[in-house]
């Protein structure tokens, strides 16, 4: 999908969350203008795509102020979202792992959440981002064929659970909802 295509959902998303203060409530960080976002990829020779750009320019990760207050800098329940700079660092120390067993980490990715995680696979020429989940039970083939597909999951989720943030405190309230099998296996709902 488009750059346009994930602005717009990443839009709907922050109106559900104008009750909870929007993207300081959830504890985005400041998104990230060209420069620096090839700044970053430039020294792992990396080459973000539009809709790479578009996410890393809404917001360059969450918070991680309070790592260990569960709910804390989550845009989703579990998922907490890496800065560019640390999902960089974290490409540098899995790449050299990968070249030698592509089966463990395949090349090209960039994380995008910390944890057992949603990953982003790099663009070429002749392919769009895809979002795979790096996880040994769920593998590490493509789930999804875009990051607003991956937006799109989180908005069912908001539209059809009563999960919120907790206003006063760190973490997450409400009932887990009846995930339909195809949602779940994707891999993104949660870490």
């Amino acid at each position: 999908m488009s750059a346009e295509a994930l602005t717009a959902r990443l839009a709907a998303l922050e109106e559900r969350w104008a009750p909870y203060g929007g993207q300081e409530g959830m504890r985005l960080r400041a998104g990230l203008d060209d420069s620096a976002m090839n700044a970053l990829v430039a020294s792992i020779g990396y080459e973000l795509d539009e809709e790479q750009r578009a996410w890393w320019g809404w917001a360059d990760g969450t918070e991680q102020t309070d790592v260990y207050a569960y709910g804390r800098g989550q845009v989703f329940p579990s998922i907490s979202l890496l800065p560019l700079s640390a999902a960089v660092k974290e490409y540098q120390f899995w790449e050299p792992l990968g070249r030698d067993n592509p089966g463990l980490w395949p090349l090209r990715w960039l994380q995008l959440s910390d944890g057992q995680l949603p990953v982003v696979s790099a663009a070429t020429a002749t392919s769009q981002t895809q979002v795979a989940k790096f996880h040994s039970v769920m593998g590490t083939e493509p789930r999804l064929q875009s990051l607003a597909h991956m937006v799109d999951v989180w908005l069912w989720f908001w539209d059809n659970s009563d999960i919120r943030p907790i206003k006063e405190a760190p973490g997450w309230t409400g009932t887990w909802p009846d995930v339909p099998l195809e949602l779940e296996t994707l891999g993104v709902m949660h870490a």
